[in-house]
């Protein structure tokens, strides 16, 4: 994906942005929406939760058409579909400026939403955005993600980058990245298995268990809304690492489980891209 640079930055013409750059701050901004990758010919999905249950049976697709340099959402309405502007689709914040080397190659399996979540997954699957489209801690909102496709598996290595969109310390809601099973059999999907957790209502990094929320122990930190690397690492025997900007923040030993590389967001939205999974 060719780097675009904004006109008033000086940077020599086919110039690719090494992944610790960024851009020297005595530069001026760059103009209001500016893309700064050329896109690629390739529709992401777009999966509601209001249209997954809306319809009785199917993977509900939603394809992004570019036209005339305008990028446009498919969107359900009762029987009828409709196109919107892409600024005019709810998002939680706009995207900060991040190098993205996401390359060709596709993820083996496909990601799929569960729970009260708002789910855009690129084509190649190692972009996603969740959204609960409610930043309030509800059981709507507690359980929901996506859970990847695929045989069980009992390890698993899950690796990326991630932005949080809208959570704030103190108010409860973050992300999670782990190993479980989805029970879809209840009237609230709830999931089995464990996770780290960036948990902003904790105010900190936790190794939890689902459904129990049972943890090792809290590790506080100062959270935020910046991009940041990670590395999630959960072994047969239950032992989990959680790396981020390759520092060790957190591991510890869960119960055993074997099931789905799952990304679970509740109560707010978050960013994933650059997404390698290893079972």
């Amino acid at each position: 994906m060719p780097f675009n640079p904004p006109p008033n930055w000086p940077v020599s013409p086919g110039f690719t942005p090494g992944p610790d750059w960024s851009p020297d701050p005595t530069w001026p901004p760059a103009p209001p929406g500016w893309q700064f990758w050329t896109p690629e010919e390739k529709t992401p999905t777009r999966i509601s939760r209001h249209m997954r249950g809306a319809l009785p049976a199917g993977v509900i697709t939603f394809t992004v058409v570019t036209l005339l340099g305008g990028t446009l959402l498919a969107t359900w309405s009762g029987t009828s579909i409709r196109l919107l502007p892409v600024e005019q689709t709810p998002r939680a914040a706009p995207l900060t400026f991040v190098p993205n080397h996401s390359d060709e190659r596709y993820l083996p399996e496909t990601w799929h939403p569960f729970g009260g979540i708002d789910a855009e997954i690129s084509t190649h699957g190692r972009s996603v955005t969740l959204d609960t489209q409610d930043t309030t801690d509800t059981w709507t909102t507690k359980w929901s993600g996506v859970e990847m496709s695929g045989p069980a598996t009992c390890s698993v290595t899950i690796s990326g980058r991630v932005r949080d969109m809208s959570h704030r310390p103190g108010v409860p809601g973050g992300y999670g990245i782990g190993l479980a099973k989805v029970d879809r059999s209840q009237a609230v999907e709830t999931l089995y298995g464990s996770a780290v957790q960036y948990d902003f209502g904790q105010q900190g990094y936790r190794l939890a268990e689902y459904p129990s929320d049972t943890d090792t122990g809290l590790i506080v930190a100062s959270l935020d809304n910046g991009w940041h690397s990670f590395v999630v690492r959960i072994d047969s025997a239950g032992f989990a690492v959680f790396e981020l900007d390759g520092v060790e923040v957190v591991n510890g030993g869960l119960t055993p489980t074997c099931g789905q590389p799952v990304i679970r967001v509740w109560a707010g939205a978050a960013e994933f891209t650059d997404l390698d999974i290893k079972r």
